[in-house]
């Protein structure tokens, strides 16, 4: 923002829409939840990548963006989790929305919550996954680093001390 006082819209995330052969046109008729919800947690194992965003969107599932150029961001990935039962049985047809996401950048992981599970996903926008386990080597947040290797201080200062919280 060049100037807080005076805030503008630079660009939308494009509108998810269905697969074309979804039972339905648009996610506002495929019942339940439809709206941005979460996106990627900030505290993660890795590097974060500023031009990649990971949003869920309740029943359209998850959706990933490329804003490397933020007045155009651009759709590059998305999934939606299965829904079973029939659109026109209400009883049958499942909620099958989007939670919370989580994207670990030194796998290129992402780890999607949902009603029926948690799914370990992968795109080329974030870059071949490494499945196996490895040792976190630095988080995306800085504060987060404090005393994990050699080259952050081991004493970092959150406040009040223990004794003054009484």
């Amino acid at each position: 923002m060049k100037d807080k006082t005076k805030p503008k819209i630079i660009g939308l995330f494009p509108r998810p829409m269905p697969d074309k052969d979804a039972p339905y046109t648009d996610f506002c008729f495929a019942r339940g939840r439809f709206s941005a919800h979460n996106c990627q947690s900030w505290l993660a194992p890795g590097l974060m990548r500023p031009e990649f965003v990971a949003m869920t969107y309740f029943k359209a599932g998850l959706r990933i963006y490329d804003i490397f150029d933020p007045m155009e961001p651009k759709e590059v990935a998305y999934f939606v989790s299965p829904r079973d039962g029939e659109m026109d049985k209400w009883e049958t047809w499942r909620r099958g929305t989007s939670e919370s996401v989580f994207v670990e950048w030194d796998r290129n992981l992402i780890w999607l919550s949902t009603h029926e599970g948690l799914y370990c996903l992968s795109t080329p926008a974030l870059g071949k996954p490494v499945l196996e386990p490895r040792k976190i080597q630095k988080w995306s947040v800085a504060h987060c680093n404090v005393g994990w290797d050699d080259q952050t201080p081991h004493a970092f200062y959150f406040g009040r001390s223990l004794s003054q919280m009484g």
